[in-house]
């Protein structure tokens, strides 16, 4: 039986924008050294922190977690460059990450040594060590590291951000430095986090892609997380080689470590980037339960392989994520190569509102253990027509993928693709209050809010998809 629903349409701004300051602005801190500005820190004066003591795992990987054991959707933002920024111009950096802070993001992902590759970093390197890259170009060790590494996590606690710890290159094929070494450098930012709390870190990894920036193995890259796992952070490896999502890699790759590590599908259209996210739990069953996507998709020119610029599309992948057991980062150009504000580029903001939307619906989604899609009979979700690519289907979404709760009588869904009109039926035993949501061009995110009987149909229209979040009525 059809129904003509009466829908409510809302555009909330869930953060005040932020206002993109010129790039090349300057304050009078700019030529002081990070260990001459370097202040100790008063909670007081912190920016309030992105969760309560540690991030952690809930017991049987049930999600992520805090020290007051609320649920944690982890969200950070890639800033590869910005401790080696920070060795150069602190004060740009902590504007930058006061920003970062200020549109609602938990975390930073940085590169804790850069210099391999000099057509990407010359100028920008930062080590303890000196050495002579591939290019036979020669790396200065980075004057007082450790001091400037420190100043660091003291800058990004005092803006009320953690840290995903990562390194960005040690070598490419083969590691320039013995793995013990790598380990000490490690010990020695362990050492710091004992001094700073440990609720600076919200992931230790390894290295990124290792099997370019290194080609250690698995057993080193658990040796390299060591100094961090002994003291009980979260720790990752490394995304298996070639970003890999087949489990085999991806256990391969996460033996030993807390999560397992993906940089997520780039190619194709925008409900198969969907559908890799979705598929690594539901088809995948890696051994770990929850994953990190450290480095998906993003917009922007430095993102050469799957650029992402559509806002909506941008928000929808990160939801998919949290509702698959998976932590996000936004990704973008400038993020690897900082020559913008961060605020600037597409999703900045959008990502982070559409978190604060699924967070007030489901703060432990990923908790919730049914995961289905909808094709499948037990599916809460279905369309009445099919689904678009199917034998035959010249109409409807092209795929739902759900996230259910244990009672049965509420779930999480993210419909993408296909072509218009797509007819859908709540197959929940209940009247259902239904909301869907959608990141709009300007960052805001518009819900529309529906009552839906059970058995009955309702019809959406989109461009790139819609989070839908449905649950029934109080009885």
């Amino acid at each position: 039986m059809g129904f003509s629903a009466s829908a409510v349409i809302g555009e909330v701004s869930l953060a005040t924008p932020v206002k993109v300051q010129g790039f090349g602005d300057r304050d009078a801190m700019d030529n002081v050294s990070p260990r001459e500005h370097q202040h100790e820190p008063q909670v007081a004066e912190n920016a309030a922190r992105p969760w309560v003591g540690r991030l952690q795992k809930a017991s049987n990987d049930r999600g992520y977690i805090d020290s007051s054991n609320a649920f944690v959707l982890p969200l950070c933002r890639h800033f590869g460059e910005a401790f080696s920024a920070f060795t150069r111009r602190p004060a740009d950096v902590e504007r930058q990450l006061r920003s970062i802070k200020e549109a609602g993001y938990d975390c930073i992902r940085f590169w804790d040594h850069l210099g391999e590759y000099s057509a990407a970093w010359r100028g920008k390197e930062v080590s303890p060590w000196s050495w002579t890259n591939a290019d036979r170009v020669r790396v200065s060790a980075t004057r007082e590291y450790f001091a400037k590494a420190e100043a660091f996590v003291i800058a990004s606690e005092r803006a009320g951000l953690a840290l995903d710890h990562s390194g960005g290159d040690f070598g490419r094929q083969r590691s320039n430095f013995p793995v013990s070494q790598i380990v000490g450098m490690r010990e020695q930012w362990a050492k710091i986090y004992d001094r700073r709390g440990w609720h600076n870190l919200a992931l230790g990894e390894a290295i990124n892609e290792a099997w370019q920036n290194g080609g250690l193995s698995p057993a080193d890259l658990l040796r390299i997380v060591d100094p961090f796992k002994a003291r009980g952070a979260l720790v990752g490896l490394s995304a298996p080689p070639e970003s890999s999502e087949d489990a085999a890699d991806l256990n391969a790759y996460s033996r030993g470590a807390s999560v397992y590590i993906v940089h997520g599908h780039r190619m194709g259209d925008s409900t198969e980037r969907l559908r890799h996210i979705f598929s690594i739990p539901y088809e995948g069953q890696a051994e770990k339960r929850l994953g990190w996507q450290t480095e998906p998709t993003g917009p922007g020119p430095a993102v050469t392989v799957g650029r992402v610029d559509d806002v909506e599309e941008l928000a929808l992948l990160s939801a998919q994520a949290w509702a698959a057991r998976q932590a996000w980062t936004m990704m973008s150009s400038c993020g690897i190569f900082w020559t913008c504000p961060l605020e600037s580029e597409p999703g900045h903001h959008a990502v982070p509102r559409m978190r604060q939307v699924l967070r007030s619906f489901s703060p432990d989604v990923m908790e919730w253990p049914v995961l289905t899609h909808g094709g499948r009979d037990d599916a809460p979700l279905r369309s009445t027509t099919g689904y678009f690519g199917d034998v035959g289907v010249e109409r409807g979404p092209a795929r739902i993928n759900i996230t259910a709760h244990a009672s049965g009588r509420k779930y999480v869904a993210v419909v993408s693709g296909g072509r218009a009109p797509r007819e859908l039926r709540n197959h929940l035993p209940c009247t259902a209050d239904i909301t869907l949501v959608h990141a709009q061009p300007d960052e805001t995110i518009a819900q529309q809010r529906l009552t839906i009987g059970a058995g009955e149909t309702f019809s959406i229209d989109y461009r790139v998809g819609r989070l839908v979040l449905s649950q029934c009525q109080s009885q």
